[in-house]
C-alpha cells in the first residue's frame, strides 16, 4: 500500500522538538506539541506508549487515560488538516496517518462520531435509530421494549446498518441491566449483533464501548477493562464511552474512579437521566449524600415526568433522614409499564426505611414472580428491615444467572450489612471471580 508522508502536507517534525506547518511552528500546548513531534518523527511506525511516556511525560508517571485525552485534544486542534489522522492500535499505541485526498473527502467530522454514524443510513432508518436511542435513554419497560421492536426492524431492512447493530446491543445490555432480561443467551445475541460490525466495519464509533459494557454485564470486568481502554483511546469525550466506563468503575469497587469518569460523561450529555442515577449511585457509596440529593434533584427539575428521577430522590431523603411525609409522597406513584423497573424496589426501601415495614414488604411480594435480577433490587429494602437471611437468598438466586446489575446494588450502602453473612463471599466470588485490580488492588 502506498504510504503518503507528512510532508506531504507540509509537515515535519524540527530538530528543535517543535512541529512545523508550511515552515510555521504549530502553536500548540507542550505535551500536544512533543506527542506529534513524536508521531511525524516515528512515522510510518507506531508509536508505543511507553515512548509517549519516556518522551512526552518525561518519565512522569504517565497514565493510558491522560495520553487519550492528550490525542483527543490534538484531534481537536489539528482538525483542519482534513487528511491527517491520529489512529489508536490496540494495546499499542498511536500512528500518524495521512489521508490522499479522495479519503480525506470521507472522512467524519471531530466530536459527536456516534451521531454522524447513525446519520449515515437512509433518512428513515437513520431517524428510527436515533428514536430507539432516546427511547433506550428512558430506561422504562414500554420504552426498552419499543426500542428493541424498532430496531429489529432496522436491521430487518438493511442487516449492514451498523449503526443500528450496536443501538440493538446497547438496548439488550440495558435490558439487562434493569432486570427485563436475563441469562447468557442474552449477552450471547447481543455479542452477535456485535460481531458483524467487528467483522465488516471494526472502526465503526462505539463499538469497543458497547462490547466492553456487554462484558461488564456478564461480570466478564477482565475482559472489559481492556476493551474500555481501546474505547477511551478511540475517543476519550464520548459520553456513552464514559458511562460505560463508569459502571465498569463502580461495579469493581472503584468508587472514586467511577465518580471523575461520570462526572466527564454528565459534562458531555447533562440531560442523560441514566447517567445521572448512576452517579447518584456512586456518590451514595462513597458517603456523599448532600452531593447525590442535589444531583438527584436537578434531574427532578430537567426530568419533571420521571419516576426514575423522582423515586431514586425519595429513597435518598428516606437515606438521609426517615420522616412520614416521604411515606405520603411514595403513595402518588402508580407503576405500570411506563415507569422504571426498580420502581417498586425503591419504594419498597422508602417505605422500610421509614418505619412502614408491612408496606415494604407488601409492594414486595407483588413482585414475587419477577426475574432474578428484579429481586436482587429487594435487598436494601430487606436489608433495613433486618432480613439477612432473605437478602442474602435473593442475592445468591441473582448470581446463578452470572449477568445483570447486582456488582451495583453490591455497592450501595447498606449492602454493607450482608458483608457478614456466610453466604456473601460465595456471592462476591462468584460476581467477582473475573475481575481485575482497580482500586488499590482491591475488589468488593
Amino acid at each position: 500500500m502506498f504510504l503518503v508522508s507528512p510532508l506531504s502536507i507540509g509537515l515535519r517534525a524540527g530538530n528543535d522538538g517543535f512541529v512545523y506547518h508550511r515552515e510555521v511552528p504549530l502553536s500548540l500546548p507542550p505535551k500536544e506539541q512533543a506527542v506529534l513531534h513524536l508521531l511525524i518523527s516515528q512515522w510510518p511506525k507506531a508509536v508505543e506508549k511507553s515512548l509517549f511516556a519516556d518522551i512526552a511525560w518525561g518519565g512522569r508517571g504517565m497514565s493510558d487515560e491522560s495520553l487519550a485525552r492528550c490525542v483527543a485534544a490534538l484531534r481537536r486542534a489539528l482538525a483542519p488538516m482534513s487528511r491527517l489522522r491520529i489512529s489508536s492500535v490496540y494495546r499499542f499505541g498511536y500512528q500518524l496517518q495521512i489521508l490522499d485526498e479522495s479519503q480525506a473527502d470521507a472522512r467524519p467530522p471531530v466530536g459527536h462520531l456516534r451521531m454522524h454514524e447513525a446519520a449515515k443510513g437512509a433518512p428513515p432508518l437513520a431517524e428510527s435509530v436515533i428514536f430507539a436511542g432516546q427511547l433506550i435513554s428512558q430506561r422504562t419497560v414500554s420504552s426498552l421494549r419499543r426500542a428493541e421492536t424498532v430496531l429489529r426492524s432496522v436491521i430487518a431492512q438493511n442487516d449492514q446498518f451498523m449503526a443500528a447493530r450496536i443501538a440493538i446491543a446497547n438496548c439488550l445490555a440495558a435490558q439487562l441491566s434493569v432486570g427485563l432480561r436475563e441469562g447468557q443467551a442474552t449477552v450471547d445475541e447481543a455479542l452477535e449483533f456485535l460481531s458483524v460490525v467487528e467483522r465488516e466495519a471494526p472502526q465503526t464509533p462505539g463499538l469497543r464501548s458497547q462490547y466492553a459494557h456487554l462484558l461488564d454485564c456478564a461480570w466478564r470486568f477482565d475482559e472489559a477493562h481492556s476493551q474500555h481502554q481501546q474505547a477511551l483511546a478511540d475517543d476519550p469525550e464520548d459520553s456513552d464511552t464514559l458511562y460505560h466506563y463508569g459502571w465498569h468503575l463502580l461495579a469493581t469497587g472503584s468508587t472514586k474512579a467511577a465518580l471523575a469518569v461520570l462526572g466527564r460523561a454528565a459534562a458531555q450529555n447533562p440531560f442523560s437521566l441514566a447517567g445521572a442515577i448512576l452517579c447518584a449511585y456512586a456518590l451514595m457509596a462513597g458517603g456523599q449524600l448532600d452531593e447525590a440529593e442535589a444531583l438527584l434533584h436537578d434531574q427532578c427539575l430537567k426530568h419533571p415526568d420521571s419516576v426514575a428521577a423522582q423515586v431514586c430522590r425519595l429513597a435518598l431523603q428516606a437515606l438521609i433522614g426517615p420522616k412520614p411525609e416521604l411515606l405520603q409522597a411514595a403513595d402518588a406513584f402508580l407503576l405500570d409499564a411506563s415507569s422504571w423497573p426498580f420502581g417498586a424496589a425503591t419504594l419498597a426501601y422508602v417505605r422500610a426505611r421509614c418505619g412502614d415495614h408491612a408496606g415494604a414488604q407488601r409492594l414486595l411480594a407483588q413482585q414475587a414472580q419477577v426475574g432474578a435480577t428484579l429481586r436482587a433490587a429487594h435487598m436494601p429494602a430487606l436489608l433495613v428491615m433486618g432480613c439477612i437471611d432473605e437478602a442474602a437468598n435473593v442475592a445468591a438466586c441473582a448470581v446463578q444467572f452470572g449477568c445483570g446489575a447486582l456488582p451495583i446494588l453490591l455497592q450501595l450502602p447498606e449492602a454493607a450489612a450482608l458483608r457478614d453473612h456466610p453466604r456473601f463471599a460465595e456471592v462476591a466470588a462468584q460476581v467477582y471471580r473475573r475481575s481485575v485490580s482497580m482500586d488499590n488492588g482491591r475488589t468488593p
